[in-house]
């Protein structure tokens, strides 16, 4: 089993908005990158800041997880090591 994570609790801030939110075609970013993730995944994992997971989990599939960083505001590492602790594998 692969998992894959996916960071989405930063700032944005140099992009200027929310870039998991931000119109990517059809669809908000952080469903086309989890869709990409899909193909190469059987497990996917978001994280997100404290406070967002029931906000990204309108946005992806049931069966993608979406979990808060335990970590906030100290950086993607931190973010990634709560993407890895809540995988399965």
């Amino acid at each position: 089993m692969v998992t894959g994570a996916v960071l989405a609790g930063g700032t944005s801030s140099r992009f200027g908005s929310e870039k998991a939110t931000a119109q990517f075609g059809r669809c908000p970013m952080i469903a086309h990158v989890v869709s990409v993730l899909g193909l190469v995944s059987d497990d996917i994992v978001v994280a997100v800041a404290p406070g967002r997971s029931s906000y990204y989990t309108d946005i992806v599939d049931e069966d993608v997880r979406v979990v808060e960083d335990r970590h906030p505001d100290q950086g993607p590492i931190r973010g990634l090591v709560t993407a890895l602790e809540a995988s399965r594998e």
